[in-house]
């Protein structure tokens, strides 16, 4: 069972596609990505991206917590179905933009549009090679804000570069199988 883990909706349900199609973050994972981020000042009145989105925990999580609003982004259409039902069920629907189609094409249309976010989370599957292709693409352009950040959740084995860009690790951590890196943006000189 996921559920809204804090914030002003705590303990709403999230439905999850079954099978293979989404690894949602555990409980654990979760709750250390929100304590990295909150005790850093970060996520409340922000806007926030969510690649990767699947069920929608992360940026469900994040307008709990006082987002101001979240763009998901999630290719598998059964998975972007149980993403737009989490969306109405935890009541966000008003600050969510979904968008159905492949997080490259989703980030290359962002770009064109001119829109920028204080913070991005990335949760990949694993052992697919966004990381080491993606966060360089987050890192060189200016979709993400002088100052803003980018949450990565990945398998442990997978290690991500300190640098990518203009995004400097901050963070990393590793609850069992999984890792997480958060990399701040730096600011403009």
């Amino acid at each position: 069972m996921l559920r809204v883990i804090a914030g002003e909706r705590r303990g709403r349900r999230l439905r999850v596609p079954s099978g293979l199609r989404v690894r949602p973050a555990l409980a654990r994972v979760k709750a250390s990505l929100f304590d990295i981020l909150i005790s850093r000042g970060l996520v409340a009145s922000e806007d926030v991206l969510d690649l990767f989105a699947g069920s929608g925990a992360l940026g469900i999580e994040a307008l709990s917590r006082g987002a101001t609003s979240v763009l998901f982004v999630e290719q598998d259409r059964i998975a972007a179905r149980a993403l737009r039902s989490n969306v109405v069920a935890a009541d966000v629907a008003s600050r969510s933009e979904i968008v159905t189609q492949p997080v490259s094409r989703a980030l290359a249309r962002l770009v064109r549009e001119g829109r920028t976010f204080d913070g991005v989370f990335v949760d990949p599957p694993y052992g697919t090679p966004w990381i080491a292709a993606g966060l360089p693409e987050l890192g060189a352009g200016d979709l993400v804000h002088a100052g803003g950040w980018v949450a990565v959740h990945h398998h442990r084995r997978e290690c991500p570069e300190r640098e990518y860009g203009s995004l400097v690790l901050a963070v990393r951590r590793v609850i069992g199988d999984a890792g997480l890196a958060v990399y701040r943006r730096a600011p403009v000189a």
